[in-house]
Parts: structure tokens; sequence; C-alpha cells
């Protein structure tokens, strides 16, 4: 039984990390930043971007987990997962403002981190219902097939 907790905590951390680079990539191409749809995978990236991405998301999941997100959410309220969520997304953008000044990021504004904020708390917390109502017909089912 603790194995497959260790296997749904290891599946929910990388799908809240997909769910993050897709809205950092929605973010990008909504808010103007010279970044089209049809481009973004042809974006040209320095090996030292890549390593800050990687790095950057890897801040990401200390984030999460430090809000308690990969916890039991079994008896808590949806609002509570909601605050979470909003919470841990918060304390990840907080450095992306200081840090784009930092690197010379002008396209990065306010403006900016404030859609990245908004969308990745709309994603994780979107992804996380349609991952616990996906558990519970799981759950149902094989349940009443014993």
């Amino acid at each position: 039984m603790m194995m497959r907790r260790q296997m749904l905590l290891t599946g929910l951390g990388v799908a809240d990390l997909v769910l993050v680079l897709l809205s950092l990539a929605v973010t990008m191409v909504a808010t103007g930043t010279g970044v089209r749809l049809d481009g973004l995978l042809r974006l040209p990236m320095s090996v030292a971007e890549v390593l800050l991405l990687v790095g950057y998301l890897g801040y990401w999941h200390v984030a999460l987990a430090a809000a308690g997100l990969y916890g039991s959410y079994r008896l808590a309220s949806p609002t509570r997962e909601l605050r979470d969520v909003a919470c841990a997304a918060a304390l990840a953008v907080l450095p992306v403002l200081p840090l784009a000044a930092l690197l010379g990021y002008a396209r990065v504004d306010l403006a900016f981190t404030a859609v990245f904020w908004a969308g990745s708390v709309a994603a994780l917390a979107g992804g996380r219902r349609l991952l616990r109502g996906v558990g519970t017909l799981v759950r149902s089912a094989t349940t009443s097939s014993r």
C-alpha cells in the first residue's frame, strides 16, 4: 500500500510541474512577450536558461510540498486545497520579478507575474479536481468489482 501511495504522489508531483510549465507557456503567449504559440518550441534557449528553468521547477516542487499539497486532502474542503494552491503559487511566483530584473528579462513585468500566478492557480486547482474525480471513479469501479 505504501508503494502505491508513493507512486501516486510522484505522479501528482509530475502532473503539477507539467501544469506549471503549461501555464508558463500560456502566459508567455498571452502577455505579448513576443512569443507565438507555434514558435514556442522553437524558442532558442541556452544551457544556462534550461538549467534555470529546471531549477525553477524544482523550486516550484519545494513550494508545493511546503504548502502541504502532497498530504492527504481526503477530509479537507475544496476551498482549503484552493487556498493552499494559491499560497504555494504565490510563494513560487514571488522571486520571478526580481530574478527577471537581475537577469535582464525586460518583458517579464508585473502583468506577466500576475497572469502567471493566476494561470498557475487555475491550472493546478483544476488539475487536482480532475484527478480527484478520476480517483473517485477508479475507487468506485474497483470497490464494486470485489
